[in-house]
């Protein structure tokens, strides 16, 4: 089956866009090149079987939509706690591979005045290292395409197609920096 034709669904590509229209682009191409990878190489290789699947559902409440009063609530995550100390070992969510769950990763950080290196250990081992400037993330150890999205203080980081990471800044800025930010 030949892959869908993007340039109809997302502009011409001669089209001049905004950065935010072409983060937004980036990120649906990754979003339909996963789903196209996940859709054609199952990762169990588990089928169901003809009589399971004719099987009536009888507990579909986990489908259903939320009752009409219901009320979603955000929390954020209360002030105070402290930075990790330099050099500390830490844990942060990541994935490796297309179509893995985010899993945790080791993270170790050295700061040098506005710069700050992200050393993440893979649980399978290898390493990759991101680094930071000026508060914002800057480039990484690899080849692959560099490119990251914020969420508060929440850094959403992507090496090429597969390598995911989420770096919080306090993990990655330090107290002092922060502290310098907040004043």
């Amino acid at each position: 089956q030949p892959l869908p034709d993007l340039t109809a669904r997302l502009g011409a590509p001669g089209t001049t866009m905004t950065a935010a229209d072409a983060i937004g682009r980036a990120a649906i191409e990754d979003a339909y090149r996963l789903a196209l990878a996940a859709s054609g190489n199952p990762s169990t290789g588990e089928t169901q079987s003809p009589a399971a699947a004719e099987e009536p559902i009888r507990h579909r409440a986990a489908n259903t939509a939320p009752p009409a009063n219901a009320q979603a609530v955000a929390r954020l995550q209360p002030p105070g706690r402290s930075a990790p100390a330099l050099g500390a070992r830490n844990e942060i969510p990541c994935a490796r591979y297309v179509g893995q769950p985010m899993t945790s990763c080791k993270a170790g950080v050295v700061h040098t005045g506005d710069k700050a290196e992200v050393t993440v250990t893979w649980p399978d081992g290898g390493t990759r290292v991101i680094s930071f400037q000026a508060g914002r993330p800057a480039g990484s150890n690899a080849s692959a395409e560099f490119r990251y999205t914020r969420e508060g203080d929440l850094n959403i980081i992507r090496v090429g197609v597969s390598e995911r990471f989420e770096i919080k800044d306090e993990l990655a800025l330090g107290d002092e920096w922060l502290r310098g930010i907040r004043q």
